[in-house]
């Protein structure tokens, strides 16, 4: 296997970082969130050598962490200038990307993954899925009772069709639902994990691909990663990597399809979505 050496690397916590996400309106700017429940802003331009080793270090720009949280950051996303936080202590924290640093927006919500900036989905170990709307009064607009016998770890919202919500939890199934009919799956997909398989071990994030034509997967035990159909809630193929992924990321530039897998390795896919 062909590997190369990272072009930046560097110590971002006293503790695991929990998410990385680039600014996109200033792509030199990198947001990272860690489990000592703070949030940093690293400017990577902004280069200072290391006097004890020949790596390079980029300063903080800003730093948020007294008040923002009582525990861990478990995970973060960011749309526009809107930061969300996922919490251990079964909340989410909102805050606001400012050129002065990070404005921490007054209270919290119970909630995971955010969709866009006003609207979370929450899941977590109840198995249940929360659209929340952080304007109103009363955030939780709409519970959606799921079928995963195990805690939800993770939700995205399909970039194509924001009604779509993809759930995955340690169950070896993922679910696909519609949030405007929740009362039970569009699709459950399986077949990417051994169907002996009662409950993983690992956490795994799969996410939409093609702007949500489809959804990639990892599958523990099947080193390989998966494709389903969005649409038939079908397998379209599968790769084999050589080891287990925790979680695949899709990105799209001057019409490159791209699809990032990592675990023990981090390796560039090209993604065939030709259905037969």
């Amino acid at each position: 296997m062909e590997t190369e050496l990272p072009l930046m690397s560097w110590k971002g916590s006293g503790s695991w970082i929990s998410g990385v996400r680039f600014v996109e309106e200033n792509p030199m700017l990198l947001l990272s969130s860690s489990n000592d429940g703070g949030i940093v802003v690293w400017d990577l331009k902004r280069l200072q050598a290391s006097p004890s080793t020949s790596s390079r270090s980029p300063p903080v720009v800003t730093k948020l962490t007294a008040g923002l949280h009582s525990a861990g950051i478990f995970a973060m996303d960011r749309f526009g200038c809107s930061i969300a936080t996922a919490l251990k202590d079964s909340s989410v924290g909102l805050s606001r990307l400012t050129p002065a640093g990070i404005w921490w927006r007054n209270g919290t919500f119970p909630g995971t993954i955010p969709g866009e900036a006003n609207t979370l989905a929450d899941c977590g170990a109840d198995g249940r899925i929360c659209v929340l709307d952080t304007r109103s009064p009363h955030p939780c607009t709409l519970t959606v009772e799921t079928q995963h016998m195990t805690g939800i770890n993770t939700v995205e919202w399909c970039k194509l069709d924001e009604s779509l919500l993809l759930s995955a939890s340690k169950d070896p199934t993922l679910h696909l639902f519609d949030v405007r009919n929740p009362s039970r799956p569009l699709h459950v997909l399986q077949g990417h994990v051994e169907s002996s398989t009662g409950t993983c071990r690992q956490i795994c994030r799969p996410c939409f691909v093609d702007g949500g034509k489809a959804v990639a997967t990892p599958g523990q035990g099947s080193r390989k990663i998966s494709l389903f159909d969005v649409g038939k809630g079908a397998m379209i193929s599968q790769g084999i990597i050589g080891y287990d992924a925790n979680l695949v990321t899709f990105t799209n530039h001057a019409e490159q399809q791209i699809l990032w897998a990592a675990g023990r390795y981090i390796n560039q896919l090209c993604p065939l979505l030709h259905r037969c």
